[in-house]
């Protein structure tokens, strides 16, 4: 099984991908769009938008596949994710794109309840 593990610490932080089922643990490679100085969570932002981006091509295969999703994966999942740290399974990742394929879930961006009013 693998899983998405975001640590912090004094140093900074990092993403590591752990595959249980063979023993290995990498960094996620940074898919670098809008954060060159790095991947983050927590919020909405450059970072987490990386983040988004970087976990869903490691997990769908493609920069091509993740792009569709990466804005919606960052404000419902990533900008939600525990600041200090998050383990985030492979599986639940897939689930939500699917879920997400399935739906037709609206646009990518913020989810209503943050999104401004207009008058």
């Amino acid at each position: 099984m693998k899983v998405y593990i975001g640590i912090r610490d004094k140093a900074g932080s990092c993403v590591l991908v752990r595959d249980t089922e063979i023993d290995y643990v990498r960094t996620l490679n940074h898919v670098v769009r809008h954060s060159p100085s790095g991947m983050e969570w927590g919020y909405s932002g450059s970072g987490p938008a990386d983040l988004a981006l970087s976990i869903l091509t490691d997990a769908l295969g493609s920069v091509e596949k993740a792009d569709p999703f990466y804005q919606a994966f960052k404000w419902r999942v990533i900008a939600r994710l525990d600041r200090q740290g998050f383990e985030l399974p492979l599986a639940a990742v897939l689930d939500w794109v699917q879920a997400v394929r399935l739906s037709q879930v609206g646009p990518p961006g913020p989810p209503a309840e943050c999104s401004p009013q207009l008058n």
